[in-house]
């Protein structure tokens, strides 16, 4: 299962990756998000909050303009992790350089749980509506870090986490979370594969 925004998000994503999309396909996606874009202060509940940041990812990944994402960091306190992950990237899409991307990692980087399998990030409430899990918020969590701070010393045991917590047969919950683990773990591939990272994303082992 994924939310509503899943399916018009994966056609944007397929073309900004280089894909070809039918436009008719594409633009019903583009008008889809924006008829559902609320201003924070209708969000009656948290997880519409998360949900919004998500829609303002896609659309500035889309180029489009308009957007005013940053109406979101005076409530950024009620965003669950991979909603401020999502968050950062659309505020760098919009204005690169700017000081509150690096506010929203600086949060993230807080809110990082340690485990003896590597480091994940937990939603405070799993809203059945969003269809996260702790999975899939570690890997959005771990997307945004490789493109926003690949430095960031959280990166390789954010990737641990998310290949030991594969299924025995392959893949992870659903196919939902699955898309979203290996999209993180290919953005975070050159950073894991490096020598002495200690993990080998490609083949989804852990080097012994």
């Amino acid at each position: 299962a994924a939310p509503a925004e899943a399916l018009p998000t994966a056609g944007i994503r397929a073309r900004a990756a280089g894909f070809e999309v039918e436009p008719r396909t594409y633009d019903a996606g583009l008008q889809y998000l924006w008829a559902s874009l609320i201003t924070p202060q209708m969000a009656s509940e948290d997880y519409q909050l998360d949900r919004l940041a998500f829609q303002y990812f896609v659309l500035a990944e889309a180029g489009e303009t308009g957007l005013e994402p940053q109406a979101l960091l005076g409530l950024r306190s009620r965003l669950n992790p991979w909603a401020k992950a999502m968050l950062a990237l659309a505020l760098e899409e919009v204005d690169p350089g700017n000081n509150d991307t690096q506010t929203l990692l600086s949060d993230l980087q807080a809110t990082a749980l340690r485990s003896a399998t590597g480091v994940n990030w937990q939603d405070a409430v799993e809203y059945r509506q969003n269809f996260v899990t702790r999975n899939l918020s570690t890997a959005i969590v771990t997307y945004a870090l490789a493109r926003l701070d690949p430095a960031s010393p959280l990166l390789v045991d954010a990737a641990r986490y998310l290949i030991t917590n594969r299924k025995e047969i392959g893949g992870w919950s659903t196919s939902y979370e699955s898309a979203w683990v290996l999209t993180a773990l290919i953005e975070a591939r050159p950073l894991c594969a490096a020598p002495g990272a200690g993990i080998i994303v490609g083949s989804a082992r852990l080097r012994q």
